[in-house]
């Protein structure tokens, strides 16, 4: 599905329908998950480790459904609100290095449409203010605030990055 994609329903009927699908989904995706976690204890006090770690990928994949499904806003939780599809690629024109989306599947997710106005906000204040994701490390800058002058400093960067979390480690306070 494209990016950006809404789905609006206008009768009030079918609005009241809706949100009680979604209410219903939700509730049997959470009893799932507590299940799993019920049988997890269980295993984990009987020392079934091997168990335990089977039962924790399956609830990753229910968490994975709990929240980027159709039936709650991602951002605001919102069971009630139409939905706007929104995609991780959205942000890919700030990642650096570039990524290609057929190497790195972006993710996915559901918002209401005033959080996904929100977000397109955010993403153009990036690309006015160029804004950088350095997705190897997780952090989202300007140029200047991390201390480059272009991006051909970045190796600049990835070597200022490594000392402070060598410093870090060295450090008695992580003892």
């Amino acid at each position: 599905m494209r990016a950006g994609k809404t789905i609006i329903i206008k009768s009030k009927t079918f609005k009241r329908i809706r949100i009680n699908f979604r209410k219903f989904f939700y509730t049997i995706l959470e009893e799932q998950w507590h299940h799993l976690m019920d049988q997890a204890e269980l295993q984990r006090s009987v020392g079934n480790y091997l168990g335990v770690q089977k039962l924790q990928l399956k609830m990753d994949k229910v968490n994975t459904l709990l929240d980027r499904s159709i039936c709650k806003c991602y951002d605001c939780n919102s069971f009630e609100k139409d939905r706007v599809f929104f995609s991780e690629e959205s942000y890919y024109f700030m990642f650096y290095p570039p990524v290609d989306p057929e190497v790195m599947k972006p993710r996915t997710w559901w918002l209401c449409p005033e959080c996904y106005e929100k977000r397109m906000e955010i993403l153009k204040m990036y690309r006015k203010e160029k804004y950088y994701y350095f997705h190897e490390w997780a952090l989202t800058t300007t140029l200047a605030q991390a201390g480059l002058e272009s991006l051909e400093d970045y190796e600049k960067f990835n070597k200022l990055w490594d000392n402070n979390n060598e410093e870090k480690q060295d450090s008695p306070l992580q003892e």
